[in-house]
């Protein structure tokens, strides 16, 4: 079971890829592929918690010429107005990559007495306000009492086109021909389904989910204090 996720370990994965002809896209691109997907790779990072994390990841999406698809909280514990935050987030949307609403509306309304429609709305114009919003993807923490994703996909036509978004990040579109990776507890962490290597040694399309507050440079515990 591989435990390492730092830098040096990404990087290893992404040139396993490039050395075996792999093609980098962005999360609305393999929407927008039709007939056979081969050899394609698709990084998504839901930034959860120390927004601070996607500093390494910005620098190695440049290196490697990798589009990332960032899903960021805006009721979350962090402060998306946070100078450092924002500053992380503006640079990656200047560097080309997509940013998206990571959000749990149903959950937030349920324990806090609130529609569901109102803590989106909020969110969205949030979002709106400094990057053009695309995209959606819903969070669940380990401790979820309400998952919002069944909410998110009975009512998606309608927030679709309300705030004219092109898709979400658990559409099932997005799972065809390709094989979804991502980093859990299982119980410790670990790659939950296959790993990245077993995807490529096979020649499978990757959709690879990742937290960037899981994955360090020096040490797992470096982002808990940093600015």
């Amino acid at each position: 079971m591989h435990n390492k996720f730092n830098t040096k370990y990404l990087e290893k994965i992404f040139n396993l890829a490039k050395k075996n002809n792999y093609d980098f896209i962005s999360l609305e691109k393999l929407y927008d592929l039709k007939g056979d997907i081969k050899k394609k790779f698709v990084l998504r990072l839901d930034v959860e918690y120390q927004p601070h994390s996607l500093k390494n990841f910005i620098k190695i999406a440049k290196k490697f010429k990798v589009p990332m698809t960032i899903y960021v909280r805006v009721s979350g514990p962090y402060n998306f107005f946070w100078y450092n935050t924002f500053k992380y987030l503006q640079k990656a949307s200047n560097d080309g990559h997509e940013i998206g609403l990571h959000t749990t509306p149903y959950e937030w309304g349920k324990l806090n007495k609130q529609k569901t429609n109102q803590i989106l709305d909020v969110e969205v114009q949030v979002i709106k306000n400094f990057f053009k919003l695309k995209s959606i993807s819903t969070h669940r923490d380990l401790n979820y009492t309400y998952n919002s994703l069944p909410w998110f996909e009975k009512n998606w036509l309608k927030i679709k086109k309300k705030y004219k978004l092109k898709y979400h990040a658990y559409d099932k579109k997005l799972f065809k021909q390709v094989q979804y990776v991502n980093e859990g507890f299982n119980p410790h962490l670990c790659w939950r389904n296959k790993s990245p290597e077993e995807c490529i040694s096979k020649g499978e399309s990757i959709y690879m989910l990742l937290h960037p507050h899981w994955w360090y440079e020096d040490n797992p515990f470096e982002h808990e204090y940093s600015n």
